[in-house]
């Protein structure tokens, strides 16, 4: 693997699912740590949407126009065509507002207050 499959850590993701079932068995309820099932999957997925489109001769619009068809597809998935719309609304909104939170962190302050 050079860093590029989009093949998540299966060790981890391996481990998260032992411990589901185990506990599920146990007859415990069971709230997967969704924060290392995030940072498992996406580093991937991110990759191949970026760093392979624009290897493969794509660019910045071709990145944006699949991130775009992939939130439909999800957007679909999970609300559906007559779904509520204010959960997609909702969604972009986080989105919105996550980037804003890490520009605001990676941004140096210019001036003074």
């Amino acid at each position: 693997m050079d860093g590029r499959d989009v093949e998540p850590d299966h060790r981890v993701l391996g481990r998260v699912s032992r411990l589901h079932e185990l506990l599920r068995h146990a007859g415990r309820a069971v709230m997967i740590d969704q924060r290392l099932l995030h940072n498992t999957l996406l580093p991937p997925i991110v990759n191949a949407m970026t760093v392979r489109v624009v290897d493969s001769g794509g660019d910045v619009a071709d990145v944006l126009t699949l991130a775009e068809s992939v939130l439909l597809g999800v957007s679909l998935a999970c609300v559906g065509l007559g779904g509520d719309p204010g959960a997609i609304d909702a969604m972009l909104q986080r989105v919105k507002d996550r980037r804003t939170a890490l520009q605001l962190t990676v941004m140096p302050v210019k001036g003074k207050a």
